[in-house]
């Protein structure tokens, strides 16, 4: 990564999740079903686990996460590289497409961009989590409710 990083000939797109519940469930339950990226029905898990979130865990899961991302952020402006971030909740909307071809030099008019995987796990987080009561008392009060009853993305 070092190496696309110091590239001035590689515009650089940051993604993240907003949601970073969702990005631990999702990696928890592709773990379990080893199936990390899916392009047709018919690879989708036959069934999806529910999930016990071990409240501990997800937060060290945040704090890796967020070192991950300050690191390529720190590692960018040190090579004095430009990026644009984006968000994996907007990444299929119409303005997000325009202005990430525009960073990338690309005429927007006329480009459509698709999803070529399928997404695998439901919006509503109580069909994946088995603890969602203890969850929601453990984060009342907290940034993380509010991840929990996302219904989105």
């Amino acid at each position: 990564m070092k190496g696309l990083i110091e590239d001035a000939g590689v515009r650089k797109i940051l993604l993240y999740r907003r949601n970073r519940l969702k990005t631990f469930i999702s990696e928890q339950l592709a773990r379990q079903t080893d199936r990390w990226e899916v392009y047709t029905r018919s690879e989708l898990a036959p069934v999806t686990p529910r999930l016990h979130v071990d409240i501990e865990a997800f937060k060290a899961h945040c704090g890796l996460n967020n070192g991950f991302y300050r690191g390529i952020e720190q590692a960018l402006e040190s090579a004095g590289q430009r990026w644009v971030e984006t968000a994996y909740e907007d990444i299929l909307t119409a303005p997000e497409h325009v202005r990430l071809l525009e960073y990338l030099g690309v005429e927007a008019t006329g480009v459509k961009l698709t999803q070529s995987s399928i997404k695998q796990n439901n919006k509503d987080l109580r069909t994946h989590i088995e603890n969602f009561q203890e969850l929601e008392r453990a984060f009342r009060g907290s940034e993380h409710l509010a991840e929990l009853y996302d219904y989105e993305n």
